[in-house]
């Protein structure tokens, strides 16, 4: 006859060791992962990017393609247009001389807007101490930016010498000129210095390091760009590799889970793919419909096309970040329609004069437009997700992994919450465990 005693001391050692063996566990694992925390960014988005393309590599097999053959097709499909989106993006970047007019009338738009807002703050007498507060505040800011975007002696006589060759072709380029002029009769906001004296004797209060920092910055920099790439490398590895896999990595998966969790490995499985395919295929049909919106209402507005363009590619991919990617399409469009000088809008009553509040509004409306609207109908429950977690997760992994840690950090807490729920449901559901 078996003692009661011996029995309780028997679970008493088994609690015991699982307790103990799970805290073993979960430390290694954790030490493991973050030992080699630069791999899991490469290996995630591998993984991620051959899960959404699994469905068009599937119907060129139904359509009669062998296996092998798919994925070779879709592969080079995908570097193509790769290949011609980066030469699109490249042609669209500013040369030098470009570069120099986009600085002069960003500066010259600048401050003359800022000039405006000290007239403002000196002429109102209700908030004059609040907005010259500010003002005391935001007058190193602005000196700054004056400096960043200030021409180097050489780059002053090289534009001059374009604009003067150019004024008689076009209007814009006489007023391009007068923009330098006033430009140069800058003073500091911050002393009785002008721009052009302070950019001479070097009292920049930017970019203030040593010769030598800016050359050990530079041998940094490209041992950075190294690393990157070849911890990258392993990305298009896992991609191939998971588009080619039929099943086998899931049944190998599946294969090394205890009989009596065989159906609840299996349950989750399926769970986590549900919720990561409706999470992603929401987010592209989401970003997608933010990038057109973008797109009709800027140019709608009189912003150029190409920069519609821009703006509403770099505002859908930061709209998959939460709370920190709607302000930067926002932002985007405030900033160069501040700078802008010269519009082509279809509405008459839209000119430079008031063209940062239509684009301030434009923008809002998207946001306003995608929160009431896109991610109900879109998204749905496809995350679930409170929004006190979300913000954790997405600090968390701006901390931990950078922006690709931002980018990423959804789908990822998507898989583990998923994963936890059905395991935990399941587990009740069989009574292998208690509450």
């Amino acid at each position: 006859m078996r003692n009661p005693q011996s029995d309780t001391e028997v679970k008493r050692r088994t609690r015991t060791y699982v307790l103990v063996s799970s805290i073993v566990f979960l430390l290694t694992t954790g030490y493991v992962l973050w030992s080699i925390r630069p791999l899991l960014l490469p290996v995630v988005f591998g993984a991620l990017l051959a899960y959404v393309s699994q469905p068009v590599v599937a119907l060129l097999i139904r359509r009669g393609f062998p296996k092998l053959l798919s994925v070779l097709l879709f592969v080079t499909f995908f570097i193509t247009l790769l290949f011609y989106a980066f030469v699109f993006v490249k042609n669209q970047i500013p040369d030098r001389d470009e570069q120099a007019e986009l600085r002069t009338v960003a500066m010259y738009q600048l401050n003359e807007r800022y000039e405006s807002l000290i007239e403002t703050s000196e002429q109102n007498t209700t908030f004059a101490f609040g907005l010259r507060f500010l003002m005391q505040e935001t007058h190193p800011l602005i000196d700054n930016l004056n400096f960043f975007l200030a021409l180097e002696p050489e780059e002053q006589r090289s534009f001059e010498a374009r604009m003067d060759s150019l004024k008689h072709t076009s209007p814009r380029y006489g007023r391009m000129l007068q923009y330098h002029r006033e430009n140069q009769n800058l003073r500091l906001y911050t002393s009785d210095l002008s721009l052009s004296e302070a950019i001479l004797t070097g009292q920049r209060t930017i970019n203030t390091r040593e010769p030598a920092d800016q050359e050990r910055e530079g041998g940094s920099t490209l041992l950075l760009i190294f690393g990157f790439f070849s911890t990258w490398l392993i990305m298009p590895v896992i991609f191939f590799f998971l588009l080619l896999d039929e099943g086998r990595f899931r049944r190998k998966l599946i294969s090394m889970v205890p009989n009596i969790f065989f159906e609840t490995a299996l349950t989750s499985l399926y769970n986590v793919d549900k919720a990561i395919g409706s999470y992603l295929r929401g987010t592209l049909l989401e970003s997608l419909a933010v990038f057109t919106a973008f797109l009709i209402l800027l140019s709608l507005i009189g912003f150029n096309f190409t920069v519609s363009v821009l703006i509403g590619i770099v505002a859908a991919v930061a709209n998959i970040i939460p709370f920190i990617g709607p302000a930067v399409g926002i932002i985007l469009v405030i900033a160069y329609a501040l700078i802008i000088d010269e519009i082509n809008s279809i509405l008459p009553f839209i000119n430079t004069a008031n063209l940062v509040y239509f684009a301030g509004l434009a923008a809002i409306l998207i946001q306003v437009l995608d929160n009431m609207l896109l991610k109900p109908l879109i998204l749905g429950g496809a995350t679930d997700l409170h929004p006190i977690l979300v913000f954790f997760v997405v600090v968390a992994g701006g901390v931990m992994f950078g922006f690709w840690g931002v980018l990423f950090s959804i789908p990822v807490i998507v898989i583990i919450k998923v994963s936890a729920t059905t395991i935990h449901e399941r587990l009740l559901l069989y009574q292998i465990i208690r509450l």
